[in-house]
């Protein structure tokens, strides 16, 4: 069966004109209609999933986690400026403030003497045979290096590992709080949390700074 074309179109040309007061306003609408059509057809964009890392926070550093945040740290003296767990001199020992005279050890160690605020019992810093590191460092407190108090290391650094009471130079009104795994001790009076030395070295067990170190007490 032939269809022709130009029939349909004047007849629907035709009908337009007879009916076009009645369709015009039908044209908005049906306008609206295939607009919102084809915001329903449109693909859906779905928003990019959120994923949960299972990975742990970076772990803080030995210095964060024992000094936190807001919290006052213990006071730092001049020999301790050293830095004595890392193994690095930047400085000639001799050439610090103070210095009285260096002495060798029969294991080859070198101990450096240096001025304190009591005669009797000097500043001093134990250097390994080569140099290449600090062992122990020991500094007293004196109106020109004053020390925190007991309460202020317990602060910072929380309680020691180990408390000994009495030591051969000040005797039983003094005690010492090691703090070997971060390589911290003090020698203070605990009736009036005076601090009276501090002692830096390499980070160690108590018994091991007890071995080593306890005839400096």
């Amino acid at each position: 069966m032939n269809i022709n074309t130009e029939s349909i179109f004047i007849k629907a040309y035709a009908l337009f004109s007879l009916y076009k007061w009645l369709l015009l306003p039908a044209i908005p609408a049906l306008i609206l209609i295939i607009f919102i059509f084809s915001l329903l057809s449109a693909p859906q964009t779905r928003p990019a999933s959120t994923v949960t890392s299972t990975t742990p926070p970076p772990t803080q550093s030995q210095a964060q986690q024992v000094a936190p945040t807001g919290k006052e740290l213990p006071n730092t003296t001049g020999l301790q400026a050293q830095t004595i767990s890392e193994g690095n001199e930047e400085d000639d020992p001799t050439t610090i403030r103070g210095f009285q005279k260096e002495e060798t050890q029969s294991d080859g160690t070198h101990v450096y003497f240096y001025t304190s605020g009591n005669p009797n019992r000097p500043n001093l810093k134990i250097v390994s045979p080569d140099g290449s590191q600090t062992l122990f460092s020991r500094t007293l407190a004196s109106p020109s290096f004053p020390l925190s108090s007991v309460s202020v290391y317990e602060d910072a650094y929380g309680k020691p590992d180990q408390i000994i009471q009495g030591t051969s130079f000040y005797g039983r009104v003094a005690s010492i709080h090691i703090y070997a795994t971060i390589g911290l001790a003090i020698i203070a009076n605990d009736q009036t949390g005076t601090v009276y030395e501090e002692q830096l070295f390499p980070a160690m067990s108590a018994q091991d700074y007890r071995d080593r170190f306890g005839n400096q007490n």
